[in-house]
């Protein structure tokens, strides 16, 4: 097509209904090369196209030249018509073996269609996506757009309601595949979805386990009696106020406290806490809960609960120990 095709012509895209779009080349040797439903493509002179799109600025319409070479779908490059024909005579083709339809007559194909015949027609012809698109739309529940990008499934949200995914072939990131075969298989389209797992690291996910709900640490504060004080106005004039009740002791050390409640916050035995270990680096604590473990060693320590919780989020099983015996 480039030996053969019109030289200063191209083809430019009309955000514009039909009608307009008939109207603005008016006068002009364009023709429409692509109906694409809510865009438009004329092709013809590059002259011509300078016009036609001055015309749709002060009409308030969007055009934008598209980056090729000539006017294809049109007369301009008729030349290269009878070349195609004889390359074709040369190749077998069989006829479509499930429903196609076609945007050079923009309906469905009768299985003996001469498809050389309509592969030579569609150099010159205008592309009938909208019409073909209606046609397709009216008989599938979920259209696909297999090449890469995802430029018709914009076009086709805009012709018909029937939902539209893309593969987007070729695109960094699997999200594209994985939406298409999730809506393949939600339509009945695909009812095993294995193949797309196969021979690369996943993880299975059983969907008829019963859902199991965890518990926000912030809801699993540990419950820590505080000695009730009897209010001073109920107290006799003079009277001392009693002192509070002993906390429950274990009667261990601080430190032999926190290795027991850090093990029991761990379900491990207590013989398998050592004194090094970093609560976050090497238990996988978090901070929320090492505050907890420090105020509950407190309290069976028989020391004071700290009105602030300690920085202890990077402290060992000893240094927690330590900061416990020190209140």
């Amino acid at each position: 097509m480039a030996a053969t095709g019109d030289r200063a012509t191209g083809m430019a895209a009309l955000a514009a209904p039909p009608g307009a779009v008939a109207e603005l080349i008016e006068g002009t040797a364009l023709t429409v090369a692509a109906d694409n439903g809510p865009v438009q493509v004329v092709a013809g002179s590059l002259a011509d196209l300078v016009t036609v799109a001055d015309r749709a600025g002060q009409a308030g319409y969007a055009a934008r030249p598209l980056r090729v070479s000539h006017a294809f779908h049109t007369p301009a490059v008729a030349a290269a018509a009878p070349g195609l024909a004889r390359t074709l005579r040369r190749v077998e083709l069989r006829p479509p073996r499930r429903t196609v339809f076609s945007t050079v007559t923009g309906g469905a194909l009768d299985p003996a269609a001469d498809l050389r015949d309509l592969l030579v027609r569609q150099v010159t012809a205008p592309v009938l996506f909208r019409d073909a698109l209606e046609g397709l739309a009216e008989i599938c529940d979920l259209l696909v757009e297999c090449g890469p990008g995802h430029s018709l499934s914009a076009l086709a949200e805009q012709v018909t309601d029937v939902p539209v995914v893309t593969l987007d072939a070729g695109a960094s990131s699997g999200g594209p595949v994985a939406r298409t075969v999730a809506a393949l298989f939600a339509a009945g389209a695909v009812r095993d979805v294995r193949p797309l797992f196969a021979n690369r690291l996943h993880r299975p996910f059983d969907l008829d386990r019963p859902p199991v709900f965890l518990t926000n640490p912030c809801e699993s504060a540990p419950d820590v009696p505080l000695p009730r004080r009897e209010p001073a106005a109920e107290r006799a004039e003079g009277q001392a106020a009693p002192p509070p009740p002993a906390p429950s002791l274990d009667g261990a050390d601080p430190l032999t406290v926190v290795r027991s409640l850090v093990a029991e916050a761990l379900e491990l035995p207590a013989d398998m806490i050592r004194d090094g270990d970093g609560l976050l680096a090497d238990l996988h604590l978090n901070s929320l809960r090492v505050t907890q473990l420090a105020a509950e060693a407190a309290v069976r320590c028989g020391r004071t609960v700290p009105a602030a919780p300690p920085r202890l989020a990077s402290a060992t099983v000893a240094a927690l120990a330590e900061a416990v015996a020190d209140l």
